[in-house]
């Protein structure tokens, strides 16, 4: 699966200063879940189609889970893509990196978790922006 960083010491120092954990969680929980919504939709978006059941593992009825651990917000996000005993479509990685067909032949990885992964690292600024705007608007109006 994708694992993006995104450096945001900047904005847990600014929210520090605030003096208000409770928003500041918000705010981070908000803001990594702005940046795992893009890549799900922008994964999505790349995934090949051949019978549609990959694309569709990409489900958008499993909701996204932001666990903390210490200052790190990841998500956690269930998707049949990589399970091999549910229902959805396991064979994502083989699509993803490329693997041997049964008759021996090598089918070309496409790598549509990668670029999404590289499309989401380059985009995450803008994405904890428009969040930060959002909790400032919030804050300001006095909730």
């Amino acid at each position: 699966m994708a694992k993006i960083e995104i450096d945001m010491s900047e904005l847990l120092e600014y929210g520090t200063k605030l003096k208000d954990k409770k928003r500041i969680d918000t705010l981070m929980r908000d803001s990594t879940k702005a940046i795992g919504k893009f890549f799900r939709d922008d994964v999505e978006s790349r995934t090949p189609v051949k019978t549609g059941r990959l694309r569709e593992s990409w489900s958008k009825d499993n909701p996204f889970v932001v666990v903390k651990t210490g200052s790190t917000y990841e998500i956690e996000h269930e998707n049949q893509a990589f399970n091999p005993t549910g229902e959805g479509a396991y064979y994502a990685s083989f699509v993803e990196n490329g693997h041997y067909s049964v008759r021996g032949n090598w089918v070309e990885e496409q790598h549509f978790m990668y670029d999404a992964e590289a499309e989401t690292e380059r985009n995450a600024p803008k994405l904890v922006d428009k969040e930060v705007l959002k909790w400032k608007r919030w804050v300001d109006s006095g909730s």
